[in-house]
């Protein structure tokens, strides 16, 4: 059988994009079992063709449908995360359409949080819960000529009699070994999809980080899963998994040796969970001195300790990112962080100090947020400013969203914000949305707030590093250009700063 597995456009201006590994890892187990995989990784061909206008967004989304259906397969599978799921929904039912005995299977964040979507609203066939390459090799043992065995399949939904999905809970093996090193050569395109996935990362550090044209860079999972259940976020597992030590390290010589890689991208839920394990890992990668560095995301502040992060240095982490979130107690206790203010600043601290270029995720307008929580939040990050390790370009701003399967989407649709699932997810955009009031403060007072607070950090970080003459001209340039922000329309605004583009 012919397996084609897609990954699904996604809203807006979410368009961040790395090599699809979930695919691959699925695609090669298709492989393993006697079929033949095909990959179509829709993101890396809307990068490639620069396509960022709304309306060229449809125009393409439309010729990408095409050319999925003109493609010969026996089975349609889709995986990628929920802002996916408007291409995904537009795709699946002109499939339905042009071949309604092809079986469709969604997996990842798209599937299982907008299950009555899928079930009420497409013609599609399957759900899959956590591990897809687990639950496909499954599949295809009893597809087509065991069709009664797919219903004892873990992990995967299938349709009653009734036309509902019947869950399934998934069984997941603790122990991560069993899975095989993603054989990034199933991308006919792999060469490309390196020279983008090190473009986006280079576009995320400062200018004496810039990575070179002969750095190759690739993601890299080392566990599985997050135990930790903020009101925010959706994991497809709440069990945490791992790999062993020596298995990551076979694994780092494989992907130096094979395709050339000199720095990988941590994209786990959350890395440190096992602190134990994790300081060792480290500890073994820099015994070992394979020459390879790491850019690491999805820290939690309160798991850091000095011994981990002297580790983490020693391994080659040269970025780290923490999700701090919010600088107010009553906010992080709103969120479930777990996590207390003090932890928050004290990771921070020792991470940037270890010499870690070290980012934070901020998120403004949970429910509960007023002018004192953002107060709380401003003082947080000056005072890290005053102490000279974080400024404004290592602190991200993005706004409260909640999607299907988190504790706040189910928040907001009990307020009545949204009616129809579908619509809400086809016009949120991933980036900058906020369409509705979650708490006592409006997206311009946000917006207000995070332009004057990146001031003052940048005023606070320079004077902390023996900066004045430049702190002041600074603050007097950004301080113009914050009014002229307020007053200028924004047609106007944008021609100076294009302006401004074509001088530097």
């Amino acid at each position: 059988m012919k397996v084609l597995l897609v990954n699904p456009n996604r809203t807006g201006t979410d368009i961040y994009n790395i090599p699809p590994m979930h695919l691959v890892c699925i695609a090669q187990v298709v492989n393993k079992c006697g079929h033949s995989s095909e990959i179509f990784d829709v993101p890396f061909l809307r990068a490639k063709r620069l396509v960022d206008l709304l309306a060229d967004q449809m125009v393409f989304e439309e010729s990408m449908i095409s050319e999925i259906l003109e493609k010969d397969f026996d089975i349609l599978g889709i995986g990628g995360i929920v802002s996916g799921f408007s291409f995904s929904k537009k795709l699946v039912t002109r499939c339905k359409e042009v071949n309604p005995e092809v079986p469709i299977i969604i997996g990842g964040s798209l599937g299982i949080p907008n299950v009555e979507l899928w079930q009420d609203r497409t013609g599609i066939d399957y759900l899959v819960e956590a591990d897809g390459d687990l639950v496909m090799e499954k599949f295809l043992a009893a597809y087509p000529d065991n069709m009664e065995k797919l219903f004892d399949i873990p992990g995967l939904w299938c349709r009653g009699e009734d036309g509902r999905f019947i869950p399934s809970a998934p069984d997941l093996p603790a122990d991560l070994d069993y899975l095989d090193f993603p054989d990034w050569s199933l991308l006919d395109n792999l060469e490309e999809q390196l020279d983008q996935f090190t473009q986006y990362i280079n576009n995320t550090l400062p200018a004496e980080l810039k990575l070179a044209k002969t750095d190759r860079f690739l993601p890299i999972l080392m566990t599985r899963g997050c135990p930790f259940r903020c009101t925010f976020c959706y994991h497809s597992s709440p069990t945490f998994r791992k790999h062993s030590i020596d298995y990551v390290i076979r694994f780092l010589k494989h992907v130096k040796v094979k395709y050339g890689i000199t720095h990988l991208a941590t994209w786990d839920d959350l890395i440190i969970t096992h602190r134990k394990w994790f300081a060792e890992l480290c500890d073994e990668i820099a015994k070992q001195d394979l020459g390879l560095t790491f850019y690491g995301a999805g820290g939690k502040p309160n798991l850091m300790r000095k011994d981990l992060v002297d580790s983490m240095k020693r391994a080659g982490f040269f970025r780290f990112s923490f999700g701090v979130e919010s600088g107010s107690q009553e906010i992080l206790d709103i969120m479930k962080k777990r996590a207390t203010v003090e932890d928050n600043l004290e990771a921070v601290r020792m991470t940037a100090r270890a010499g870690i270029y070290t980012m934070l995720n901020m998120m403004l307008g949970m429910p509960g947020e007023n002018k004192s929580t953002l107060k709380d939040t401003s003082k947080f990050l000056v005072t890290l400013a005053k102490d000279g390790v974080i400024n404004s370009r290592r602190a991200y701003f993005s706004y409260a969203t909640g999607y299907p399967g988190t504790e706040l989407y189910d928040w907001i649709v009990d307020r009545g914000f949204i009616t129809d699932s579908e619509i809400y997810l086809k016009n949120q955009t991933g980036l900058g949305g906020y369409p509705f009031p979650l708490s006592d403060v409006t997206l311009k007072e946000m917006h207000r707030f995070k332009n004057i607070t990146r001031l003052k950090m940048d005023f606070y970080y320079n004077r902390a590093h023996g900066y004045h003459f430049k702190a002041v001209v600074e603050l007097i340039k950004d301080t113009a250009f914050l009014i002229a922000g307020e007053l200028l329309p924004r047609s106007l605004r944008q021609r100076i700063l294009e302006m401004l583009r074509e001088r530097s």
